[in-house]
């Protein structure tokens, strides 16, 4: 049950992360525009 949701928060984590790098990168693809 441990290791269940231990990897379940770090697929939270890890949609966070993403969420990141799509701002970032609109943001990058707007600087460029």
């Amino acid at each position: 049950a441990k290791a269940l949701s231990s990897s379940k928060v770090q697929l939270e984590d890890n949609a966070k992360d993403i969420l990141k790098l799509e701002r970032t990168i609109a943001d990058l693809q707007q600087q460029k525009c």
